[in-house]
């Protein structure tokens, strides 16, 4: 789980501040992902059913549809529906059970926050999954706050 973790925290290029929300993520991808000796996934042994979202790797960009009442939908009637966010993982129930949310983190308020703490994953649940992955943080193409610079993973 460890090398894991480091794995994501690398891969995504967000600090080593995120280590929390990177083991949740490995773990609960290694679940639903992995299938073991008895030809399904931990999550299907569990539950009894197949994880039915979406596969997404840790700090990668996704569109998201905020909630109606968030300021993009209220921006303009005819703009995007969509903001731009870095996937942080998955809400699960107590249990261990996906609640079909996603914890996304605001690009835009990432690349504009002054700190670190500022910038906390909001649920979502809807995600377009592109194509292609990117990791506009890893890329340089997402700044980070000043204070995390000196949290990277080397």
């Amino acid at each position: 789980v460890k090398e894991g973790t480091s794995c994501l925290i690398l891969q995504s290029g967000l600090p080593s501040n995120c280590w929390d929300d990177a083991m949740k993520c490995f773990c609960f991808t290694r679940n639903v992902a992995d299938i073991l000796s008895i030809g399904c996934t931990a999550y299907q042994a569990r539950f009894g059913k197949e994880f039915k979202g979406h596969l997404v790797p840790f700090g990668a960009m996704l569109e998201c549809m905020p909630l109606r009442e968030s300021k993009v939908v209220k921006d303009h009637p005819l703009g995007p529906k969509t903001k731009k966010g870095i996937f942080m993982g998955y809400h699960c129930h107590p249990g261990g059970e996906w609640a079909n949310d996603y914890y996304i983190l605001d690009a835009e308020k990432l690349h504009h926050a002054d700190e670190t703490r500022a910038c906390q994953p909001l649920r979502y649940r809807d995600i377009a999954v592109p194509d292609h992955f990117s990791f506009p943080v890893a890329q340089g193409r997402i700044q980070q706050p000043e204070d995390s610079v000196n949290e990277k993973v080397p």
